[in-house]
């Protein structure tokens, strides 16, 4: 972690056991165990985005980790109050690439790869048993025994000459370094002398039933092998592994860690059979178990107060004081702000500024254009009889949904003008009024900042506002703060001197943060950048639905749409989109109103809304008929996406009738 900045980004693979566990935050006892379940005798794949803390979460669990919490206990002692022996191996740590075939002999190679595979996590397991046996000094172990065992698993006589698990262990990495060679040797020569002195699953499989004849203490004590990053193993190779876990029923268990789409396939070397999912294995969702965690907030605001408490400050530095999120990253204040935006955004919205659009959409409107000057100017009056703006554009935006063909427009906006007169003073009643001010307040409030000529955003300040674009996501929460640490520090600020970061920052931060994830953090290749372009899409007729005259959706970020329509191009990138997290799948989705068909709806990850000025949650969604979800998914498709849009824009944009060649405006 740097020093200078609490927040900077380091991946958990680079962490020492000591960080691993001094980091570690509990999100909550039931829910990491729903999601590792490690005396769960069945297999379990952890699949979650980029940063959600797959690393750190099995490296926590594993032996040499656990041990450091654990310090005057002996080893079995810690096993017996783990309950399990978790081996750690990242997937990076085999170099997976040397062993895919430049030949036809993929059995060869698949066979080379498992042996590896394999000496890699036992080696692994016996450095841990040596230290358990070395710190556990009150126990006799069988050492013996368990070589017996293991020599029934490597039938070609290595292991005859052995006389105690230390030698076993330099068996195994000699083993494992004489394949190093043979590999490297091959790149130059094109010629592999390796021999398999086991058949797969022959010894890391085996050794449960070894460590039971080496103590009877461990009899009851699983092996738990945790993969992380499976992602980079090939199709092959996965195979093997898929192998590995087929054969493990009774002897080993997994818990394998990987980003979304790291899954390539469930086929064996069992007759080309596959792994069925819930019978054979089954899969833990991390981003969707951690967003519906109602704790979160909590876990979040501890998860960096930790951070800050672990970075090398000066003396002055209280925990009590500079360590609280809340006080060091302030939001807006809720009382009254859209009462005086002129304090906090330093800008003033004018009778023009509010009007205009509206009497275009009048003077241009089918049902409207009609109307007298003195009609348009009694109608506009009342709608502005409040003292708050925001008030006024609500009652602008009331009327442009309630008007119908049979409405007489004076009483309508009399009644409007009425009731947020009411509303004004009460800050309740109408009740109608009180959910109309909470569902369109921050939106309206978006178009008045938009409208004001400000580059820089003001509503996405705050810790609690950070937490919600970060989704769940830790390692999105800390590109957050990050970047509000370094913009302060440029400005000469510092946060660890118990200051908070001002608004200004914050927003810039958000923003910067926003284009870092899109452009920066994720090497896209091509299924990636069509993502991207999808996701721009999708952003952009979110954007224009915001700033319309009559929006369509409150505060939403989110789309539905009948999936059964897309085309097999559109369903391909929709599932890239959601692979790189650009896009989110919300497991609810909405009813079609003729049908009620459940459609499929997905929002825009919450940290790129501040690129569009988007807000930072998801409340509804827009609905999307086949021709416009198609031209977002499917660059190809025949129905222009840019052509779509305007005909929504002038929609929402004209709520009083389009007429034959009127245009009007997209967006504020």
């Amino acid at each position: 972690m740097s020093r200078s900045n609490p927040f900077s980004l380091i991946r958990a693979s680079e962490y020492t056991k000591d960080q691993i566990n001094a980091l570690w935050v509990e999100l909550g006892g039931q829910v990491i165990e729903q999601v590792i379940r490690p005396t769960e005798r069945e297999t379990r794949y952890i699949l979650g985005g980029k940063g959600t803390g797959k690393t750190h979460l099995l490296r926590y669990h594993s032996y040499p980790v656990a041990r450091l919490r654990h310090k005057r206990e002996s080893g079995l002692s810690v096993l017996s109050h783990l309950g399990f022996f978790g081996v750690f191996l990242r997937a990076t740590a085999v170099d997976a690439a040397r062993f895919e075939p430049d030949d036809n002999n993929r059995a060869r190679w698949q066979t080379i790869f498992g042996v590896y595979l394999e000496l890699s996590l036992v080696e692994r397991l016996l450095n841990a048993l040596l230290e358990i046996i070395d710190s556990s000094q009150d126990t006799d172990f069988d050492q013996r025994g368990f070589l017996e065992v293991m020599r029934e698993s490597v039938p070609s006589g290595a292991l005859n000459d052995l006389v105690d698990v230390a030698s076993f262990r330099d068996w195994v990495i000699d083993t494992r370094r004489s394949i190093d060679t043979s590999t490297n040797e091959y790149a130059l020569t094109g010629e592999l002398e390796v021999c398999a002195p086991f058949s797969l699953g022959g010894l890391a499989l085996k050794i449960n039933h070894a460590l039971t004849e080496l103590s009877p203490e461990l009899a009851t004590i699983p092996v738990i092998y945790l993969i992380d990053e499976i992602e980079n193993f090939s199709h092959d190779q996965q195979v093997v592994l898929n192998t590995l876990l087929r054969l493990s029923e009774g002897s080993a268990t997994f818990r394998i860690t990987g980003r979304l789409y790291s899954i390539k396939t469930t086929r064996t070397l069992v007759g080309d059979e596959r792994n069925i999912g819930e019978a054979e294995f089954a899969v833990s969702y991390l981003d969707s178990i951690i967003q519906k965690h109602s704790r979160f907030p909590d876990f979040a605001k501890r998860f960096i107060a930790k951070r800050l408490s672990a970075t090398v400050v000066p003396k002055s530095y209280s925990p009590q004081k500079n360590s609280d999120p809340l006080v060091l990253f302030p939001g807006l204040p809720n009382d009254n702000f859209y009462e005086d935006t002129a304090e906090f955004g330093g800008f003033i919205d004018t009778d023009e500024k509010v009007l205009g659009r509206f009497r275009e959409a009048l003077n241009n409107g089918k049902r409207t254009s009609s109307w007298s000057t003195s009609l348009q100017q009694e109608v506009c009056k009342l709608l502005i009889a409040p003292e708050v703006r925001i008030l006024q554009r609500l009652n602008i935006l009331m009327f442009c949904k309630k008007f119908k063909k049979n409405v007489d427009p004076i009483e309508l906006a009399q009644q409007l003008s009425r009731d947020s007169l009411e509303f004004q003073e009460s800050k309740k009643k109408p009740k109608y009024f009180f959910t109309a001010y909470n569902h369109y307040s921050s939106d309206l409030f978006a178009q008045s900042w938009r409208q004001s000529g400000r580059k820089t955003p003001l509503q996405y300040s705050g810790f609690s506002n950070f937490v919600r674009l970060s989704s769940g996501n830790p390692r999105t929460l800390l590109i957050l703060l990050g970047r509000a640490h370094s913009i302060a520090a440029f400005r000469g600020e510092s946060i660890t001197d118990g200051k908070p970061v001002s608004i200004s920052v914050q927003n810039m931060a958000a923003v910067e943060a926003a284009s870092f994830v899109l452009e920066t953090d994720v090497n896209f290749g091509r299924s990636g950048r069509v993502a991207k372009d999808a996701a721009v899409r999708l952003a952009t007729l979110l954007r224009t639905a915001r700033y319309s005259l009559n929006i369509p959706e409150a505060g939403t970020l989110a789309v539905s749409f009948s999936e059964d329509q897309l085309t097999d191009r559109s369903l391909e990138v929709l599932e890239a989109t959601l692979r790189f997290s650009l896009l989110f799948d919300r497991s609810s989705g909405r009813p079609d109103r003729n049908s009620e068909r459940l459609k499929r709806k997905v929002s825009l990850n919450p940290v790129l809304a501040p690129r569009w000025l988007l807000p930072a949650g998801v409340r509804g969604d827009i609905s999307l008929n086949s021709d416009l979800a198609n031209s977002i998914f499917d660059s190809q498709s025949p129905h222009d996406f840019d052509d779509l849009l305007n005909e929504l824009a002038d929609r929402w944009g004209q709520p009083f009738g389009v007429q034959v060649n009127s245009k009007q405006p997209i967006l504020i």
